[in-house]
């Protein structure tokens, strides 16, 4: 019976240090992007405080430049979206054009 006892609570053990050590990767990962998060946040208030954003390869860029440059991309962006929606939309009224046709040969 010891024996038995002996064998289970090995058995316990290595389930909760398995569990542990779960929980120990999944907190890591849960709050990496946190960490990130907090990183880009302190890089921008202290890029704002300077009024200029670290470039490449230590040269600078002002920061008015940075934020233009950013709204331009966001600006492509969104064009590209739109110009999806319009096509996902154009799409979606000729199926059921389809649809409608399909339905009419079949049952006119």
């Amino acid at each position: 019976m010891e024996i038995e006892a002996d064998a289970l609570q090995a058995a316990f053990k290595e389930i909760r240090d398995s569990r542990q050590a779960r929980r120990e990767a999944i907190h890591g990962v849960a709050i990496q992007s946190a960490r990130v998060q907090k990183l880009l946040i302190g890089e921008e208030r202290e890029a704002f405080e300077k009024q200029r954003w670290p470039f490449v390869r230590n040269r600078e860029l002002p920061y008015e430049d940075f934020l233009r440059e950013q709204e331009l991309r966001d600006g492509k962006e969104l064009a590209d979206v739109e110009v999806r929606a319009k096509l996902l939309c154009d799409c979606y009224v000729k199926l059921v054009k389809m649809g409608d046709l399909s339905f009419r040969i079949e049952h006119g």
